[in-house]
């Protein structure tokens, strides 16, 4: 079991639009997935650098969650408010 990614990882804008930033402190690349409250995949993206920009555009206007692991399998979870 890898356990919890303990980087720190920051979303903005919070509730957003079509564009969400992420910054985060960690040395290694990470991979991004957003999901919804059913757990259903929406988006999926490997990030190398911070900041990043994911485009969800396409994604109707709800609450998702954006999970991120790290190469060992660490995992960490942040919500995210799709709005105008």
């Amino acid at each position: 079991q890898p356990g919890a990614l303990q980087t720190p990882i920051m979303l903005f804008p919070n509730p957003g639009g079509s564009e969400l930033h992420i910054r985060f402190d960690h040395t290694t690349s990470l991979q991004v997935r957003v999901l919804d409250a059913f757990g259903r995949v929406h988006h999926r993206q490997s990030i190398e650098a911070s900041p990043a920009r994911l485009n969800l555009e396409v994604l109707e206007q709800q609450l998702y969650f954006v999970e991120f692991t790290d190469e060992a399998g660490k995992k960490a979870v942040r919500t995210w408010m799709k709005g105008e």
